[in-house]
């Protein structure tokens, strides 16, 4: 995958962390998030149940317990500034809210496997 200024992005995750690059680590991993998302999006509207919705929920808490990590990455390395706390503040919120509605899903007894 070729993103921002033709460096790649396996490239440019292999190489020794450095302040400088975080910026941009960031912007690509949005980048990516946002194709992510639309793809699972479109699985989920293409199976035509709540059980895909639930299956789009279970990804999405994936996508949010790495977004928090990498947010606290950037903590470790001094990158704490207002705009990363936010983020990652919105991204804890809404993983716990993921996590109540996929609850639910499972007390109505709901097989995520069962829409595929």
């Amino acid at each position: 995958m070729w993103i921002l200024g033709r460096l790649p992005y396996r490239l440019l995750v292999k190489t020794e962390p450095n302040l400088q690059q975080a910026p941009q680590v960031n912007a690509i991993a949005d980048k990516m998030l946002k194709y992510s998302n639309r793809f699972v999006t479109l699985l989920e509207e293409r199976s035509g149940t709540s059980k895909g919705r639930l299956i789009n929920i279970s990804d999405r808490q994936r996508m949010f317990s790495q977004r928090i990590a990498k947010f606290y990455v950037f903590k470790a390395w001094g990158l704490d500034t207002d705009e990363y706390c936010a983020e990652c503040d919105k991204a804890v919120k809404e993983f716990s809210d993921a996590l109540e509605t996929l609850k639910k899903g499972k007390r109505q007894r709901i097989s995520p496997l069962a829409a595929y």
